[in-house]
């Protein structure tokens, strides 16, 4: 392991010899390793930070375990609590997501409390090879993953073990007589990650056991490229004219856009009316969409209060916290269903459920909620205007989040939230119905 990491360390300008560091560990083989490796083979003085998520049975062994194991080796060690709850309901994302923010926000914190700009992750190229397989199947393969080196506030987070595969780890530990925690979380199947990682990647590594160096190849080179693609996007920023609540452009300044660059060039313009938002590959098919349809006028509404209304050959990109909501649809089986306009978060990215409908109450509808909208849930019927309340869902969400309701009006489920029983009754001719709703790709239903 020492010799990946080394030459990869010098190639990209890592650290200095007597640096100190803030080294992130969690007890676990990667984490365990990048700790013994920066303290045992190195001249770096790293520091230990345990990030207590409160989410697991097993956190407080691993501050004991990571506590006693400084204790040995004379390092410093600080213990970070986070409530990922309370970041659940400020930001509306899901658990993953909410953890990770709060994970670099402490890091950064730290790293100015201790004058310390160095932080370092054990994200290793296993990881990396897994993170790009993720970005292709969700269709945005571009650009780089993991990223070796990453900017915060008060410094800046490394990843040393990018040169290094899962197997290179477990050996050197080993070899090195390191204990280490194993996270019970990793062998759930819930997590896309995971799916992969336990499904794809043994898979993917008979054919390529250095499956690891050609993903970290790839990232580099996709990072260098995507560099200098939002350089050139940022040129074509010149064609448009810039308000304090809007963007104006006309037909030929959009057709001046290299193809290329014009999906780069989107979310730059969406950033500049609402910077706070999550601008996705959703969004700029919904601008795309707009600016290339063939009506005199079209208005297509993004998402996160911003609109693109188009008047015969001109544009408005403008803030509208009144944008229209999505129109019911009808759910079609094998037909992606509310794509782009729908947006909901969960604690895992895909909702996925499997109904026994009426026949006569088909076909089934997706929509938005509606005054007094209810659910019969197993512990009664329930108000949607509670449900969300209860799953602390904020307000400006709830108007796009998806209902399916059959004909008849009676819903049937609530993605993340809520899926009907229905009462006792008597016994009717029924389609078995599997739902998937991924938030930003929409919803598909298969009759079985």
């Amino acid at each position: 392991m020492r010799q990946a990491i080394e030459p990869f360390a010098s190639r990209h300008n890592l650290f200095e010899p007597h640096d100190a560091v803030i080294a992130a560990v969690s007890g676990g083989a990667d984490s365990m390793a990048m700790l013994w490796y920066l303290h045992r083979y190195t001249l770096l003085r790293p520091e230990v930070v345990y990030m207590h998520h409160h989410l697991r049975s097993e956190a407080d062994e691993e501050v004991h375990f990571l506590r006693r194991f400084c204790e040995e080796h004379a390092l410093v060690f600080h213990v970070k609590h986070l409530d990922v709850a309370a970041q659940k309901r400020k930001t509306g994302s899901g658990t993953q997501e909410a953890a990770r923010e709060l994970r670099y926000q402490e890091i950064d914190r730290l790293m100015k409390d201790r004058n310390i700009p160095l932080a370092a992750t054990a994200h290793h190229g296993d990881d990396q090879a897994e993170t790009l397989l993720m970005r292709f199947l969700r269709g945005t393969p571009r650009g780089e993953g993991i990223p070796v080196r990453r900017s915060l506030t008060n410094g800046a987070v490394i990843r040393p073990l990018l040169a290094v595969s899962r197997a290179d780890i477990v050996q050197f530990l080993q070899r090195e007589n390191v204990s280490w925690c194993e996270d019970s979380s990793n062998t759930s199947d819930v997590y896309e990650r995971n799916r992969i990682r336990m499904s794809v990647m043994p898979v993917l590594r008979e054919e390529n056991p250095q499956l690891h160096r050609a993903a970290q190849a790839m990232s580099e080179q996709g990072a260098l490229e995507d560099t200098y693609l939002l350089q050139e996007a940022e040129k074509q920023l010149s064609r448009f004219q810039f308000a304090p609540d809007a963007v104006r452009f006309s037909t030929v300044d959009w057709q001046a856009v290299p193809a290329a660059l014009q999906s780069r060039v989107i979310p730059l313009l969406l950033n500049y009316l609402n910077p706070l938002a999550p601008w996705g590959k959703h969004h700029v098919t919904v601008f795309q969409r707009t600016a290339s349809g063939r009506d005199a006028s079209e208005t297509g509404t993004i998402g996160s209060g911003i609109q693109l209304e188009r008047s015969y050959s001109q544009f408005v990109l403008r803030r509208s916290e009144a944008a229209d909501l999505p129109a019911e649809q009808t759910v079609k089986p094998g037909v992606i269903c509310g794509a782009d306009e729908y947006e909901a978060r969960g604690e895992v990215e895909r909702a996925e459920v499997t109904l026994r409908a009426e026949k006569a109450a088909l076909p089934l509808i997706m929509r938005t909620r509606k005054d007094g909208d209810r659910i019969h849930t197993a512990s009664g019927t329930k108000k949607l205007k509670k449900l969300f309340i209860d799953a602390k869902i904020p307000r400006k969400e709830r108007d796009r989040w998806p209902i399916v309701a059959d004909s008849h009006g009676t819903i049937l489920w609530v993605p993340f939230l809520a899926v009907t029983v229905p009462p006792n009754g008597p016994p009717a001719s029924l389609q078995e119905i599997q739902l998937t709703f991924v938030s930003g790709q929409g919803l598909t239903a298969i009759h079985n």
